[in-house]
C-alpha cells in the first residue's frame, strides 16, 4: 500500500490549475472510460452527452467530487435536476459510487471495477478529503466476515480527522 495521500479536495479548479489544495487524485490509476461505456452498452443504457461528460471528468483523474462540482466542470449549469439523475443512473450500473464527506455531502468516485480500490481521510473541520491508495484492510475485513459467515464483497472506509493544515491551526475545533 502507498503510504503517500493524495489531496482531493476540490473546487471549481482543476488539477493543473494553481489551487494549492488540489492535485491529482489518481495519478497513474485512470478511470477506465471505455470499460464504463462498454457496461452502459451491455446493460442497454444509453451513452448521453451528459453521462459521457461525466464520465471523462473521472477520466481526469479526479475522485471524491460532489455534484456541484461536477455540474461546474461538465457546465450543465444552474439545473442540477439533470445531472442527479445521470448520477443516479451511473451509480444504479455500478460504475460510480458514492459516500459522505465531512460535511455531510456526497461525493462520488468510480467503482473500484472502473478505477483503483482507495479509501479516503476526511477533514471535520475543511472538509478537505484526500484520497489513500491501497487497502490494508482488506484480509482482515474479509477474515472477520469469514468468521461471522458473511462474504464482503465491498466495503468502504471514510477517516475522519483533522487534516494537517487545520491541525496546526490554533485554536481548532473539530465539526461534529
Amino acid at each position: 500500500m502507498s503510504r503517500e495521500p493524495q489531496d482531493t479536495r476540490s473546487g471549481v479548479a482543476s488539477p493543473g490549475s494553481g489551487d494549492p489544495h488540489l492535485r491529482r487524485a489518481a495519478q497513474g490509476h485512470p478511470f477506465r472510460l471505455a470499460d464504463a461505456v462498454a457496461t452502459l452498452r451491455g446493460r442497454g443504457l444509453r451513452l448521453t452527452p451528459l453521462k459521457r461528460a461525466v464520465l471523462e471528468t473521472f477520466e481526469s483523474g479526479d475522485c471524491a467530487l460532489t455534484a456541484e462540482e461536477i455540474g461546474v466542470r461538465v457546465g450543465v449549469g444552474m439545473d442540477l435536476s439533470p445531472l442527479y439523475r445521470c448520477l443516479a443512473s451511473l451509480e444504479d450500473a455500478g460504475i460510480l459510487t458514492h459516500f459522505y464527506g465531512g460535511d455531510g455531502s456526497r461525493r462520488y468516485d468510480p467503482a473500484d471495477e472502473f478505477g483503483v480500490h482507495h479509501h479516503h481521510l476526511v477533514c471535520l473541520n475543511c472538509s478537505g478529503v484526500t484520497r489513500v491508495e491501497g487497502c490494508a484492510l482488506s484480509h482482515e475485513i474479509a477474515a472477520e466476515a469469514d468468521a461471522l459467515g458473511y462474504v464482503v464483497s465491498d466495503h468502504e472506509v471514510v477517516l475522519k480527522g483533522l487534516c494537517p493544515d487545520c491541525r496546526d491551526d490554533k485554536p481548532q475545533t473539530p465539526r461534529a
